[in-house]
């Protein structure tokens, strides 16, 4: 299990319910968990590794020494009030932009022991659970980006998108 970047297609799979007897469930997890820390992260979303389940992590403190929080088959259930701010994702390394997104949200989701949970977020918490849901559902932050934003980070996105291309024309020769 290795991080995905943009433009991998992984990262536009849709993604299945997780069910309680899924295959090394806390290995997998356990691995997101690994791979956030190294990549100084607070948040991680199962497509990001190329899994198709609908789950992610978080610890907002960015460390291990936070609260981390593991999702599974989450859904938004209630919505207030919008909060302007800027975001980065770990699949577009280097990119920061501004995002709208719903300032306050209570999130439906199953713990590890697949018990139903509810959680009220706001602030950095509101905007991690929105940003790794979208993950979820196959919206990417080049998505959320405006079309200045897009112009302005035209060559980052480029960047990404040749990295891509090569580690592709990489693997073909080495088969």
């Amino acid at each position: 299990m290795e991080l995905i970047y943009y433009p991998n297609p992984l990262l536009m799979d849709k993604t299945r319910p997780v069910k309680s007897d899924e295959v090394d469930l806390a290995q997998k997890i356990h691995r997101m968990f690994e791979l956030m820390y190294e990549n100084n992260g607070i948040g991680l979303a199962a497509p990001q590794v190329g899994w198709d389940a609908r789950l992610f992590v978080l610890n907002i403190g960015g460390s291990k020494e936070g609260e981390e929080r593991v999702f599974i088959n989450p859904r938004i259930i209630t919505r207030t009030g919008t909060a302007n701010d800027t975001e980065g994702c770990l699949s577009f390394p280097g990119l920061y932009v501004k995002v709208k997104r719903t300032r306050e949200i209570t999130v439906e989701y199953e713990d590890m022991e697949f018990k139903t949970c509810q959680t009220k977020c706001d602030g950095l918490l509101a905007r991690a659970v929105q940003h790794e849901m979208d993950h979820l559902d196959n919206v990417l932050l080049v998505h959320r980006m405006s079309h200045t934003d897009k112009i302005r980070n035209r060559k980052l996105l480029d960047d990404l998108r040749e990295q891509h291309d090569s580690s592709l024309e990489e693997d073909r020769e080495s088969q």
